[in-house]
């Protein structure tokens, strides 16, 4: 029993800071701490479908740590985001995995607010220090007006995947 308990405090632990790494990286003004609590091979899965069309990637494929992190760079020129609430954390220390629901505040550049909604579904190494699978179910407004803000309109008709 000892050992479950700890791979579920592990897994919550690296759910926690997987989510506020988004925070981190404003604060420290550094990109890289994205992938901090990802292995290296991590594959981030969006959802609903219209996210990967919003962003030119209809196929609906995964998204690797370099390209998450380029898209994220680009992002941090125009915004960042300043606070993560965490809820609903659901942990299944058997097959590895937690659920948790988010609530993130993002600040642009011009002073504007707004806070972004998201449901996660993460996967976990052996032992819950690392997450290897990302499912983020984004909503999709507050998505969209983050891309007004943030891409140009060139961009967007070029396609958000391929300004990376």
């Amino acid at each position: 029993m000892s050992g479950s308990k700890d791979l579920r405090a592990t897994i919550e632990n690296t759910a926690r800071n997987f989510l506020n790494a988004y925070k981190e990286v404003g604060e420290a003004n550094d990109p890289s701490l994205i992938n901090r609590d990802v292995t290296e091979d991590c594959k981030r899965y969006f959802l609903p479908k219209g996210v990967m069309e919003l962003f030119g990637a209809p196929n609906g494929g995964p998204c690797d740590n370099a390209t998450y992190e380029s898209a994220l760079t680009r992002d941090m020129a125009k915004s960042r985001f300043t606070k993560t609430d965490i809820a609903n954390l659901v942990i299944d220390t058997e097959v590895r995995k937690a659920a948790m629901t988010s609530i993130t505040q993002i600040k642009y550049h011009d002073g504007d607010t707004h806070e972004l909604e998201h449901s996660w579904i993460l996967e976990f190494n052996e032992d819950g220090t690392k997450v290897c699978n990302v499912v983020e179910f984004c909503d999709m407004d507050t998505l969209r007006r983050m891309v007004g803000k943030v891409y140009t309109q060139e961009e967007n008709e070029k396609g958000l995947m391929e300004s990376f």
